[in-house]
């Protein structure tokens, strides 16, 4: 009788510390979500040492061992998430932002008869649409020209397509 509820003792501990290091993995695992490997080195290197600690002690039943290296292996795992997140959802909404340059670069090299430049410097990205003045105003004047509204319409809906892309519009008709 004794030996039966001391070898199911050992088996709850063992249960519990294996539940820590699964609980440590998962949390590992989290992190690599926002790629603390290589966002957060340290605090992830950190955690992995100690989850590889965890499962060794686990692995020879030093039960007490285990459960202390994978409750710190998942307080490190945590902290190189959340060290990481911030910088992670910086490069996605980066990435994003290209893309959508990209797409409305495409879109708008589509206009016929406008000139389409991309700028990019960092982060940030611009683009230059170009239209002649000679398509938009009659000579040196400041009358516009017949039908040179399908083109202002189009630049418009662009706009409107792609309301969180900064936009700066600048014209002229002449230096009067």
């Amino acid at each position: 009788q004794k030996n039966l509820s001391q070898k199911l003792q050992q088996e709850k501990q063992h249960s519990e510390a294996a539940e820590k290091v699964q609980a440590a993995a998962l949390a590992l695992k989290e992190a690599d979500t926002v790629d603390a490997k290589r966002l957060a080195t340290a605090p992830y290197q950190s955690a992995v040492d100690m989850l590889a600690r965890a499962q060794q002690e686990l692995q020879s039943s030093q039960l007490d061992g285990a459960r202390v290296s994978a409750d710190m292996a998942r307080q490190r795992a945590a902290a190189a998430a959340a060290a990481a997140k911030p910088l992670f959802e910086q490069e996605v909404a980066g990435q994003e932002r290209k893309q959508q340059a990209e797409a409305l670069a495409g879109e708008a090299a589509q206009i016929q008869s406008i000139e389409v430049r991309r700028e990019a410097r960092g982060q940030l990205q611009r683009l230059v649409l170009h239209i002649p003045s000679a398509l938009l105003f009659k000579g040196r004047g400041n009358a516009v020209v017949p039908g040179s509204e399908a083109i202002v319409q189009r630049v418009a809906a662009l706009m409107a397509k792609y309301p969180t892309f900064p936009v700066q519009l600048v014209g002229h008709t002449d230096d009067k």
